[in-house]
């Protein structure tokens, strides 16, 4: 794959593959900057999706866990998915930031991916 970033790696050099046959790609300390560089490259709302569209023949379903922002990499993970599963806590203040979101998935919905869908929200208590 090459990117604007200018890496060139094969997709399937981060995959780990598990006994139980779930592969993963792992975080790593080298994805904490990468919200900054995406920020002056061409069509960087679609870095993540170009690596994933490699990648989706081999798998039935691809997971995308994103950290609680709103930040490139979480438009990145929305512009790749199908669909979106949104945690949510029932608490009053939890309520604005889910209208935050669903703003930003509305946007991704019209301006990078017509496709994305949201699968539904899921309560948790702490």
């Amino acid at each position: 794959m090459h990117s604007d970033i200018s890496v060139e790696f094969d997709p399937r050099e981060a995959i780990l593959h598990h006994e139980e046959g779930i592969d993963v790609i792992p975080s790593n300390k080298l994805l904490s900057g990468m919200d900054m560089s995406l920020f002056t490259v061409e069509d960087r709302e679609k870095v993540l999706k170009e690596y994933l569209e490699l990648l989706e023949n081999d798998y039935d379903y691809i997971l995308i866990d994103c950290m609680p922002s709103l930040g490139m990499m979480t438009i990145n993970a929305l512009s790749a998915a199908d669909s979106v599963l949104i945690p949510v806590q029932p608490q009053y203040y939890a309520a604005d930031g889910l209208m935050e979101l669903l703003k930003v998935v509305k946007g991704i919905h019209q301006r990078f991916n017509p496709d994305l869908q949201i699968e539904g929200l899921y309560y948790f208590y702490c």
